[in-house]
């Protein structure tokens, strides 16, 4: 009768296995924009979200959908003074901070227009 196949087990010192140091990723560091989102704005995004439970952009189209986030009208790409300029702020939700809006956005970005003029002239804000 044929011997069975030898198994490999893993090595154990005295009851314990191999101490195998873990590999760290280096930490990254937070981006400027990252870091603006504190626990401030947490509190304030809530308390916006409920005095402001509409999608901004729908609401400018006619159609009636909540909002599940705060967007900066104008990007603020890291600037605290855009970041909690009072008229920047508009609830929104997914389907149009994902969709149109970037979409203005990065039309924007190409042509050098305002972001607000182009948000105009597409019928997403009064």
């Amino acid at each position: 009768m044929p011997n069975a196949a030898p198994t490999h087990k893993r090595h154990q010192i005295q009851g314990h296995s191999v101490h195998r140091p873990k590999r760290h990723r280096p930490k990254r560091e937070k981006t400027a924009a990252q870091s603006l989102y504190t626990y401030a704005w947490q509190q304030f995004s809530k308390a916006w979200m409920r005095s402001n439970p509409l999608c901004l952009y729908c609401e400018t189209q006619g159609r009636i959908k909540l909002a599940q986030m705060v967007d900066h009208i104008e990007p603020h790409r890291g600037d605290v003074e855009v970041f909690w300029q009072d008229d920047n702020f508009a609830s929104c939700c997914r389907a149009c901070h994902n969709g149109p809006k970037a979409r203005a956005e990065n039309y924007a970005d190409k042509t050098g227009n305002n972001i607000r003029d182009v948000l105009r002239d597409r019928g997403m804000l009064l």
